[in-house]
């Protein structure tokens, strides 16, 4: 299963659950943590393309010609779109907006069109399912109220840019024994930097605050190898907090008491994120 597929069907349990109806701070650990931006720009991207109608019976269609369609016509600053997103950048992906966020044109299969056909199909299952609810309304306020009610999110050895440490996984022939979610993650997937950016314009203009726990320990893989999975990224200072912890890629999302560091930051971060009235 997909990356992009998962976030939906995620996404779907936390709408049905009715999440969205207080402020949420996401904790998010590894993969976990692209799998959180992937569903929120998936909510966005729906939001964003249904703005362009209003009418509730006409919503739907609306969504999905744009979805189909591969292209944007809306500009919606507030949930991360522009009319020309990544203009000048090298990773150009004229597919990064859809829903079907991950598809890797180096493994299209030899029927392109047939592949293509069936990716329609499968965006239009996903978005149909986000947007109505179990009486058959669509719920567009419900999905744009997830994005909306994002205050924090915390990231804990998350890898925005790919598998770097473990980058001879991708070689022939280990390649073929990866799941489909490992093939998404990796090192410098134009996919995984244009959802980066996405991310980063989107939380900069909404002010969403973001907590960065970063491992220093290198993590045990084989018995003669081991190596820190996640390293710091500079850069993910110029969105949020970045706090280095003596952990390996494990141990951070496990504290061992509450007076553990990694737990300590974490309740820290959503008491500042709540305000004044956590106190």
């Amino acid at each position: 299963r997909k990356i992009d597929e998962r976030a939906c069907e995620v996404a779907y349990q936390l709408l049905e659950a009715g999440v969205g109806q207080r402020p949420i701070v996401w904790i998010t650990h590894s993969a976990g943590g692209i799998l959180v931006k992937q569903m929120l720009h998936t909510l966005a991207y729906i939001c964003a393309a249904c703005q362009i109608d209003k009418k509730e019976e006409t919503l739907l269609s609306t969504c999905l010609e744009q979805v189909h369609s591969n292209s944007v016509d809306f500009a919606s600053p507030s949930l991360g779109f522009v009319k020309s997103p990544l203009s000048d950048s090298k990773h150009t992906d004229d597919t990064w907006l859809v829903p079907g966020l991950f598809r890797d044109k180096s493994e299209e299969p030899p029927n392109k069109k047939a592949s293509l056909s069936r990716q329609s199909q499968d965006d239009t299952v996903f978005i149909t399912k986000l947007m109505m609810d179990q009486e058959g309304r669509v719920r567009l306020d419900s999905l744009e109220s997830v994005v909306r009610s994002t205050k924090g999110i915390v990231f804990m050895s998350v890898p925005h840019k790919g598998n770097k440490s473990l980058f001879v996984l991708y070689k022939f022939p280990m390649r073929y024994f990866l799941s489909p979610e490992a093939h998404q993650l990796k090192n410098n997937s134009s996919n995984l930097l244009q959802l980066h950016q996405w991310f980063k314009n989107w939380v900069t203009i909404n002010q969403v605050k973001v907590l960065s726990l970063v491992e220093t320990e290198k993590t045990t893989i084989y018995p003669l190898y081991e190596c820190v999975l996640v390293p710091l990224d500079t850069e993910d200072e110029s969105y949020g907090e970045v706090k280095c912890l003596p952990k390996d890629h494990t141990s951070i999302s496990k504290p061992v008491t509450s007076q553990d560091i990694a737990y300590t930051c974490i309740v820290d971060f959503i008491q500042m994120v709540r305000g004044p009235q956590s106190q």
